[in-house]
């Protein structure tokens, strides 16, 4: 324990290479914020709540749904415990894609993704399906937990920003506090049905969000850009013009 704890040290390690961002002043209320950004913070708020909402509902019973198919409470622990090994290379494969696809796209295809393996484990009757079922669960929710981290920041000023992302973060609590109550209440396959649909919606909220990494490469020093990456100097589009889902 005291190996994994000293872990955090490295956050201080980071920290020094970190420069202080400038504060910005004159910061809204949430209430004066929502009326001028209610267009990014609405879908925003909805993608937060719905990847809360399907993974917690989903982690916190998945070890006693396996007990009930019959699986041993150490298998259970044991096959939960590998696949969510799975989620270091969804948050990976995460981080290069929303470089080189776009933060929208990739958010998009793997809520998608969570939201079909969700629905799959609800007809999984044999070990071998749940298990695969649950994997990929594991691989695409996480990386797209990856994806909201950096994409929320993005879509905000910097007057509103830590606000903004306060709030999305309030939201993912609810839906963290209301999945997990789900199942206990109408059973754990009925509401992967639900968890199905909250995904679905997750994914597709983020079509009314603007595409931010052609604006933070701009923003970055040629030096710090991919030579084999780069993009246009021209003007970017509004940032409240969300355009094709699949355009990065």
């Amino acid at each position: 324990m005291w190996a994994l704890a000293a872990t955090a040290l490295y956050a201080a390690v980071l920290r020094r290479g970190i420069p202080e961002p400038e504060r910005a002043r004159g910061a809204l209320p949430l209430s004066s914020m929502f009326r001028e950004e209610r267009g990014r913070l609405i879908p925003a708020w909805v993608a937060w709540f719905a990847i809360a909402f399907g993974y917690y509902g989903f982690a916190f019973w998945l070890p006693s749904m396996l007990v009930r198919w019959g699986l041993s409470l150490v298998s259970s622990l044991e096959f939960s415990f590998a696949m969510t090994l799975l989620q270091v290379p969804g948050y990976f494969s995460a981080a290069y894609l929303v470089e080189r696809w776009g933060r929208r796209p990739t958010f998009a295809s793997y809520m998608a993704i969570s939201a079909a393996s969700a629905l799959a484990l609800a007809f999984s009757h044999a070990v071998i399906p749940v298990l695969a079922a649950g994997s990929l669960f594991n691989f695409f929710n996480v990386g797209a937990w990856g994806t909201i981290y950096a994409y929320s920041p993005e879509l905000f000023s910097d007057r509103d920003r830590a606000t903004a992302v306060g709030s999305c973060t309030a939201m993912a609590r609810i839906g963290m506090i209301v999945g997990p109550y789900l199942p206990a209440i109408s059973g754990f396959g009925a509401s992967l049905g639900a968890f199905f649909a909250a995904l679905l919606v997750g994914a597709s909220s983020v079509a009314f969000l603007p595409e931010t990494v052609r604006r933070r490469r701009r923003a970055l020093p040629p030096e710090a850009q991919d030579s084999g990456n780069r993009v246009s100097t021209a003007p970017a589009a509004h940032a409240g013009t969300p355009g094709s889902l699949f355009q990065s």
